[in-house]
């Protein structure tokens, strides 16, 4: 993701190929131990979250067809809960990412 909006955002030319990008990257971070809980994150806004849940309430309803209804939103909603927590619905920002000094000088020197 971030190689793509640094290509996206002209901070690398298009001669480079994604897989060159991504290891010089990664390279970068752990080099200079940079670790991913240290970098920002943009997660979706209540409106998508609840789009989201309801689509996927309906899916687990459909697919996984149970007589106890109430058990299976109750366990539906444990996993639901222990996701937003984990924020597996978010992902890095790479608009804030590429404004840090360290990675606006990676990307300058690098490509």
């Amino acid at each position: 993701m971030l190689a793509v909006y640094a290509h996206e955002t002209g901070l690398i030319s298009s001669v480079w190929r994604r897989k060159e990008v991504t290891k010089k990257i990664v390279q970068f971070a752990a080099s200079n131990e940079i670790r991913n809980n240290s970098l920002p994150i943009r997660c979706p806004n209540a409106t998508t979250l609840q789009l989201l849940y309801d689509h996927s309430l309906e899916l687990e309803r459909a697919v996984m067809a149970t007589k106890n209804k109430t058990q299976q939103k109750l366990n539906f909603d444990i996993g639901w809960e222990k996701a937003l927590e984990k924020q597996v619905f978010c992902n890095y920002d790479p608009e804030e990412i590429v404004k840090r000094e360290e990675w606006k000088t990676f990307f300058e020197e690098s490509f």
